[in-house]
């Protein structure tokens, strides 16, 4: 779907909350991750809200996580960096 210049694809992205060990380190087996870092939440959220540092699959995937998780409960508590992140939620809200 090409909207606006932009290219779009249906996907379905899974979603799971995994607790694990405060000494686990995490490892790249496939070479698709540049880096490991752990962030405190918020700062998180404010990385997608005043950068483009996250691609915005990865966007969804922190919204969704900050939601459930009680960090925001109105989505206009966000601020999208990205034109294409403002317009996938402005798409999943009308659809």
């Amino acid at each position: 779907m090409d909207i606006e210049g932009f290219r779009y694809k249906r996907d379905v992205l899974f979603c799971y909350d995994l607790k694990l060990p405060e000494d686990f380190v995490p490892n790249n087996e496939d070479g698709e991750v540049d880096s490991f870092r752990l962030i405190p939440v918020p700062h998180a959220a404010n990385i997608i809200r005043r950068t483009e540092f996250f691609k915005p699959n990865c966007n969804l995937v922190i919204i969704d996580f900050l939601f459930r998780h009680g960090y925001y409960m109105h989505i206009t508590f966000l601020f999208f960096s990205t034109k294409i992140s403002r317009e996938i939620i402005s798409l999943m809200l009308n659809c």
